[in-house]
């Protein structure tokens, strides 16, 4: 095996190692992002949270909801902040919520 594979495998085990960190670090937004869901259940907005799909692409869990119409009340109502940046929706946690803390996507089932 060459120089250059060998080194290119170190770099892709230190990423991987580093975002499998950051994911068990950030444990406890994954855990609001399932609570979210469930509030948003509660209140009739049917909703799931979708975990990265592999951990070198994006971190944040993503709430995917039948509409995002009815959604917004209601996970404004526990506090976190929906913006609406061109069309992509992001969830910023409450205030009290660890500076670090991830911001969630929302998206619409289509």
């Amino acid at each position: 095996m060459s120089t250059l594979h060998v080194d290119t495998l170190i770099r892709l085990g230190e990423q991987f190692a580093h975002a499998v960190a950051t994911l068990a670090a950030h444990r406890k937004d994954f855990d609001r992002a399932d609570q979210l869901v469930d509030h948003l259940s509660l209140c009739g907005v049917p909703a799931v949270a979708v975990p990265p799909s592999w951990p070198l692409t994006a971190y944040a869990p993503l709430i995917v909801v039948n509409s995002i119409e009815h959604a917004v009340p209601a996970i404004e109502a526990t506090g976190h902040i929906v913006i609406n940046n061109q069309g992509k929706y992001l969830i910023n946690p409450p205030e009290g919520v660890a500076i670090d803390a991830f911001t969630f996507r929302l998206e619409q089932r289509t």
